[in-house]
């Protein structure tokens, strides 16, 4: 099997599997829990820190930076991965293929984020808070029609 054959089944996975992927790596039920409850504090401090419909966030700063505590846990996750790869000898080829796409630290985020609205069985909130975002404070009518569509 090639390497683009490769990335081609761990493109056509969706972000919960490809985290299910690396979660049967650890070696222990205690430090795969571990790990997923980091992963939801993270996506609960990265809910709280991002822009509100009106556009305000923690800070006036550029969104290149994150609250500290949500840096704190995403560094923990990406630390966690980095040394995950690195000590699991019997990785697939998916997998690494994972783990590369997981080294970018905002891939790394969607995917976990993704993986921890799916475990709650919720509708992703960022994607309804963005939909809002963009629609501003227009009407269910307003939005419809400025979209171009008719009735």
């Amino acid at each position: 099997m090639g390497q683009e054959s490769i990335t081609n089944e761990s493109e056509e996975l969706n972000k919960k599997d490809k985290l299910d992927a690396i979660l049967s790596l650890f070696g222990s039920d205690a430090a795969r829990d571990a790990f997923i409850n980091t992963c939801k504090e993270y996506v609960a401090a990265r809910k709280i820190s991002l822009p509100g419909p009106d556009g305000e966030n923690y800070s006036d700063r550029p969104k290149r930076y994150s609250p500290p505590q949500r840096a704190h846990l995403h560094n923990s996750i990406m630390d966690t991965l980095s040394r995950l790869a690195i000590q699991s000898k019997d990785l697939s080829p998916i997998q690494r293929d994972i783990f590369r796409e997981m080294h970018d630290r905002n891939n790394a985020g969607e995917i976990i984020r993704a993986y921890v609205v799916a475990q709650e069985g919720k509708e992703d909130d960022e994607d309804i808070d963005e939909k809002q975002r963009r629609r501003g404070k227009m009407s269910d009518i307003a939005h419809f029609h400025s979209l171009g569509k008719e009735h």
